[in-house]
């Protein structure tokens, strides 16, 4: 496998923010590299990031030591390996953890489009500001300080968030269907590094998925 090296290390910069180094399950502390994309998921929230890739092979491997090691490396490219108990990464023998790809989990469907439309600037300032508007630390009510709160009737968006003694809101023209969504704070840090261009909001069974060039992320709906 051949992969432009600044595309997998900014795809693997994102996907370790998704990834669960925490869980009683190793391998949601993996990334899986297939079909041009890198791939990460902790169950709750997901991303895909397209990258350019020579070849069929598919790399699963923990996630953070596969960036640290990129991190290092030079050159427009980066050739991966599989050996019988490792890889090689441009010639030299990395002790990376392999993990059987059949293995890991399955993503939510990331291709529909929505009927959703803003630009990431909106987005991606609304979201800053909110962030700014919560104190896990200093929360009152958990129920109501954890989220941001995005919705929309027919002439305006709005993005709103509060720790019980502080409330943040951005809003912006907005012309099409009501709705009302809640965005947890772990998906709203991971959203202001990922978005950019126009963004396409949509919704796949129990979750929430946003689409730009390039990145699909997905996290489970809460209500």
């Amino acid at each position: 496998m051949l992969v432009n090296r600044e595309q997998l290390q900014s795809a693997l910069s994102l996907a370790v923010r998704v990834m669960d180094k925490k869980s009683v399950m190793p391998i949601l502390d993996n990334v899986l590299i297939k079909d041009g994309k890198v791939i990460a998921t902790n169950l709750d929230q997901s991303i895909e990031v397209d990258i350019d890739i020579q070849g069929t092979e598919t790399v699963c491997t923990t996630g953070s030591l596969l960036l640290g090691i990129i991190s290092r490396l030079t050159g427009d490219e980066t050739e991966i390996l599989e050996t019988d108990n490792g890889y090689l990464i441009d010639g030299k023998k990395i002790r990376l953890p392999k993990t059987d790809p059949e293995q890991y989990p399955s993503t939510p469907d990331m291709t529909i489009q929505g009927n959703l439309q803003f630009d990431a600037d909106f987005l991606k300032q609304g979201l800053q500001v909110a962030l700014l508007g919560t104190n896990e630390e200093r929360a009152i009510s958990t129920d109501k300080s954890n989220f941001v709160y995005f919705s929309g009737d027919k002439e305006t968006a709005y993005l709103v968030s509060t720790d019980g003694n502080r409330m943040a809101k951005t809003e912006t023209a907005y012309a099409g269907d009501e709705f009302d969504y809640v965005i947890p704070l772990a998906s709203a840090r991971t959203l202001v590094s990922a978005i950019h261009g126009t963004v396409s909001i949509s919704e796949d069974g129990n979750h929430l998925v946003f689409c730009m060039e390039g990145i699909k992320y997905a996290f489970r709906k809460t209500t």
